[in-house]
């Protein structure tokens, strides 16, 4: 019996009133049955006597998988309180699509479900997790307001594409919210993820519907594209960079970023810019600015007396920030 033809119409089903569940997870009937792969599976069956007075678990088919259980395939079960169980245990180390056949002595059709066998850790069961175009677990950052496309492929082997899977995204320390939409109608392999609220971390998370297989990235980074949302001030030796700044020729002084709180902008992958445009008074040159080590601290100098300003701006965003006219002498 092919796997195609595995579940019957639920409208035509003498079966529509059982249910189903695996590890105490009820099961949808239509839905594929997950079992984890080398370990024990408490497969139940609850249906009235009129239906079924005994029960008899057929393996239709292994999907090339070694799959025990207790009792036995093939044997008649009675019922405790009219639930029946197995114990099912696939060998470990091979994923893949099984068929449950349950025969009724009272029922003609039998209640045929598939079984998709997956590694407790979803991720054995992905070659592909992918964000945009950065491939996990590289971190992502994200851009409120600006939808990405999530997308795993499924391992050669694997039954992935008959599970329903859902993306949760898990912040840390609150914001953001991300809003999580299937990509197509049924069972999808792929999302579309937008972040709105307010910047900061969190988890791309996919799994089946009960929790029973997971795959979580750490860490991904959501921030707005315009720079003065994640600026809180610019820093000059520690002190705010104010209106009538005044420095010395010759002297050194450091120029720092102070982010808003929960801002990932300390972290952001590519590089911010601090620019000098030049006022009067002062050549090219005369006003250097060296980036420090890491992405939010430069040292700036002056060898003539003049005025300049600068402004600071970050790849990929928007909004340049313009700090105040400052005087050298």
């Amino acid at each position: 019996m092919s796997i195609q033809h595995a579940i019957a119409a639920v409208d035509d089903n003498p079966w529509k009133q059982a249910k189903l569940s695996v590890n105490g997870n009820t099961v949808e009937l239509g839905r594929s049955l997950v079992l984890l792969r080398g370990q024990e599976n408490e497969v139940t069956v609850e249906v009235d006597p009129e239906i079924a007075e005994m029960l008899n678990l057929v393996l239709g088919d292994d999907g090339g998988m070694r799959i025990e259980a207790n009792p036995p395939f093939g044997e008649w079960v009675n019922p405790i309180d009219n639930k029946f169980s197995w114990k099912i245990t696939p060998e470990d180390g091979k994923s893949g699509l099984a068929l449950f056949v349950f025969f009724s002595r009272e029922t003609a059709i039998p209640l045929e479900c598939s079984s998709a066998v997956v590694s407790a850790d979803l991720k054995d069961e992905v070659a592909v997790f992918q964000i945009g175009d950065h491939i996990l677990p590289i971190a992502h950052m994200f851009f409120i307001g600006e939808p990405k496309t999530a997308t795993i492929t499924p391992k050669e082997g694997s039954p992935l594409q008959h599970i329903d899977l859902v993306f949760d995204a898990i912040p840390r320390g609150g914001p953001p919210t991300m809003i999580v939409t299937p990509s197509g109608p049924g069972r999808s392999l792929a999302w579309e993820i937008t972040a709105t609220g307010k910047s900061g971390w969190f988890s791309p998370f996919v799994r089946d519907v009960n929790s029973t297989t997971s795959y979580i990235v750490r860490d991904h980074k959501v921030m707005s594209r315009n720079l003065a949302d994640e600026v809180q001030d610019v820093l000059l030796n520690g002190v705010v960079y104010a209106i009538g700044c005044v420095i010395n020729i010759d002297e050194s002084y450091v120029i720092t970023l102070s982010v808003v709180p929960g801002s990932p902008l300390l972290e952001h992958p590519h590089p911010m810019t601090l620019t000098v445009i030049l006022i009067s008074g002062l050549a090219p040159g005369d006003v250097v600015v060296v980036k420090n080590p890491g992405n939010t601290s430069w040292t700036l100098t002056a060898s003539k007396p003049g005025e300049f300003k600068l402004e600071l701006a970050g790849t990929l965003m928007t909004g340049i920030i313009t700090l105040p006219d400052t005087i050298v002498q």
